[in-house]
């Protein structure tokens, strides 16, 4: 079982949506809306962070590295140091957890793919299997359409910025969310 405390996450009240196969979505802020989606979960969300696991499709949650001089960097330091100075220390150990079967794992910082850049995985408080995120929007009425976040918009955790796209949309346009995972803006 994951602890989710281990490792740095955010937590935020929203839904998690299927939009295809391969992409989910995060909505905050739409209250009770009547989403165009399957809904995977609703409610209280765990937002994990971590980096993809080379040769294998998951995602490692990083609770620590040692770097080569045995330097231990935790939680947020941890990520900041493997995504900033990550391919100097190729041997460097990092600990953490496997998103897709919640066991701990310990590796070489080489045997992470950084080339993706951060991840962001969803936890639900009912259980739910772990669900890699590829955007997020807040619903906001005060929005014409869509717009890309102010970078102070203090709802957005900034993490989750850096990990996935993030978007304000004003709740009628909500049916345009599968629009951003092809990295296209919706029309506004």
């Amino acid at each position: 079982m994951i602890d989710l405390n281990a490792f740095p996450h955010d937590e935020i009240d929203g839904y998690i949506v299927r939009l295809d196969d391969d992409a989910a979505a995060l909505i905050a802020g739409a209250g009770e809306a009547r989403l165009p989606y399957d809904v995977a979960y609703t409610g209280r969300v765990t937002i994990g962070y971590g980096l993809s696991l080379l040769y294998k499709k998951d995602t490692l949650l990083v609770e620590w590295v040692y770097d080569d001089f045995r330097r231990e960097h935790r939680g947020e330091a941890a990520l900041d140091f493997i995504l900033r100075r990550g391919d100097l220390f190729p041997r460097a150990d990092v600990g953490g957890w496997r998103a897709g079967t919640g066991s701990r794992e310990e590796l070489f910082l080489k045997q992470l793919d950084l080339a993706p850049g951060l991840q962001a995985v969803a936890f639900s408080a009912q259980g739910a299997a772990p669900t890699l995120l590829s955007v997020a929007v807040w619903a906001d009425a005060a929005v014409d359409g869509w717009q890309e976040p102010p970078a102070d918009d203090s709802r957005i955790p900034p993490l989750l910025r850096q990990a996935v796209p993030c978007w304000l949309s004003h709740p009628a346009a909500l049916a345009e969310v599968s629009r951003l995972v092809i990295s296209e803006a919706p029309d506004a």
